[in-house]
C-alpha cells in the first residue's frame, strides 16, 4: 500500500486517533500522503480537505477521532497541501482526479463514501462524475467550483443514486425507442 511513517508530532486530533496508519509514497511524479484511522471491517469513508486550511490533519481534526469509531477512515493531502509535497507542473482538477484515482486504487479503495469541504467538494464532485460505482455516497461541505450550474455528469450521477430513479428513466426511454 505504501509506507507507513510514524512521527512523533501530535499536535493535531487526527494525529491522537488510537492506530492512526500514515501512509507516504510516490505517484504520478510526486509524494502523496494518506492517513488512516478506524477497522477495517467498517464502512470506507474519504475525506477530501479544503485549499484554506490545506491539510488533511487540521482540516479534520475534530471529526477524525470520532468518526474513526465507526468508519474506516481516509485522508489524503491533496498534491501541493500537507505532507504531499512536492509537485511540480500544472495540478489541474484533471490531473487532481487521475490522483486520487490512482491513490485509491494503490489503498485499494474499490467502494467509499466520499466526503469533500471546499476545494475537496469540487474533486468529490468530479471524480464521483468519473467513478459513479467506486462511489457510495457524498457528503460536501461548501463545494467549490459548482458556479451557476451544476455539471450535467454530477446530476445524472445523482439522479442514479435515487432508489428506483434509473429504473424510471430506463422505461421512459426504452418507451421512447419503441416508438420511433
Amino acid at each position: 500500500m505504501g509506507d507507513i511513517v510514524e512521527t512523533g508530532e501530535k499536535t493535531a486530533g487526527v494525529e491522537n486517533v488510537p492506530g492512526l496508519q500514515h501512509h507516504i509514497f510516490d505517484i504520478c511524479g510526486g509524494t502523496m500522503s494518506v492517513y488512516e484511522a478506524g477497522q477495517k471491517d467498517r464502512p470506507v469513508v474519504v475525506m477530501l480537505h479544503g485549499a484554506m486550511f490545506d491539510q488533511a490533519r487540521f482540516s479534520w481534526d475534530q471529526l477524525f477521532p470520532f468518526l474513526s469509531r465507526y468508519y474506516h477512515l481516509f485522508a489524503p493531502d491533496i498534491p501541493r497541501h500537507g505532507k504531499s509535497r512536492p509537485w511540480t507542473g500544472n495540478l489541474s482538477h484533471a490531473r487532481l482526479v487521475d490522483i486520487l484515482q490512482k491513490t485509491f486504487r494503490r489503498l485499494e479503495l474499490d467502494y467509499f463514501s466520499l466526503v469533500g469541504l471546499s476545494m475537496g467538494g469540487a474533486l468529490s464532485i468530479e471524480y464521483a462524475s468519473l467513478h459513479p460505482r467506486q462511489v457510495k455516497s457524498l457528503i460536501l461541505f461548501e463545494p467549490g467550483g459548482l458556479g451557476d450550474k451544476i455539471n450535467l455528469q454530477f446530476a445524472i450521477w445523482l439522479y442514479t443514486k435515487i432508489p428506483f430513479m434509473l429504473q424510471l428513466l430506463s422505461k421512459k426511454y426504452a418507451k421512447m425507442d419503441q416508438a420511433a
